[in-house]
C-alpha cells in the first residue's frame, strides 16, 4: 500500500452494519452492487429497467434508477443489513494526494498534474456540470467507495469525487470494505494505544 493511501486511515472512521449506515451511504453501496454491478442484483426480481440508449450523463436514467433503488432499499437492508462497512468523512486533499500516487494514475501523469486536475473551480465536462451536480447536493452527498487494492484509492465514485473537488468541499464522505487490520486499528485507537 502506498504511504499516501495508508495515511488516509489516520483519519477517523467507524465500522457499521449496512442497516445502520446513513441513507446516502446505503444508496452509494447499493448503486455499486445492484445497478453498476450484479452482486446484489437478485433484489430486482422481475422489475423491468428503463431502456436508455446512453445512460452516461443522462439525468432521466439516473433519476429513474435512483427511484427504483430507493424503492428496493428495504429489501436490500433485509438481505444485506448485517454486512459491515467502514465509513468516514476525510479531508479531500488527502484523498487527492492518494489518487495522485495510484499506480494506474502515475504512469500517465505526474503527481503534480493529478493534484492540479482536482483543484476547485476547474471546468467540468457536460455530464458533471449537469445532473450529477443536482444529484448530489451538499446535504445528501453520496460517499466514494475506497478500493481494497493496495495500488488504487477509489473503487467507485470517481465522477462524484470530481464534482466534490470542483465544488471545493474540504471533506469527502467515504465507505470501504473493512479488513481485519481495520478492526485492529480501531481496537488500538479505542484502547488508547498508538497505531
Amino acid at each position: 500500500m502506498t504511504p499516501e493511501k495508508e495515511h488516509l486511515f489516520d483519519n477517523d472512521f467507524e465500522i457499521l452494519k449496512f442497516k445502520d449506515l446513513p441513507k446516502p451511504a446505503q444508496l452509494a453501496i447499493s448503486w455499486y452492487m445492484a445497478v453498476d454491478g450484479e452482486a446484489w442484483a437478485d433484489v430486482w426480481g422481475d422489475i423491468e429497467f428503463p431502456h436508455f440508449s446512453n445512460s452516461f450523463g443522462n439525468p432521466d436514467y439516473h433519476s429513474k434508477m435512483r427511484e427504483l433503488l430507493e424503492g428496493a432499499l428495504p429489501a436490500l437492508i433485509d438481505e444485506y443489513g448485517d454486512m459491515e462497512f467502514g465509513i468516514g468523512n476525510w479531508p479531500t486533499k488527502d484523498i487527492v494526494n492518494s489518487i495522485a500516487h495510484d499506480e494506474n494514475i502515475i504512469v500517465d501523469q505526474s503527481v503534480e498534474q493529478t493534484i492540479e486536475g482536482y483543484q476547485p473551480g476547474r471546468e467540468l465536462g457536460p455530464a458533471l456540470s449537469g445532473y450529477y451536480k443536482s444529484s448530489y447536493p451538499e446535504e445528501d452527498r453520496w460517499p466514494v467507495i475506497l478500493s481494497n487494492f493496495d495500488d488504487e484509492t477509489l473503487q467507485d465514485g470517481w465522477k462524484r469525487f470530481s464534482l466534490y473537488t470542483h465544488s471545493g468541499y474540504n471533506e469527502t464522505p467515504v465507505v470501504f470494505y473493512p479488513e481485519e487490520w481495520h478492526y485492529e486499528l480501531l481496537q488500538k485507537r479505542t484502547s488508547g494505544l498508538k497505531p
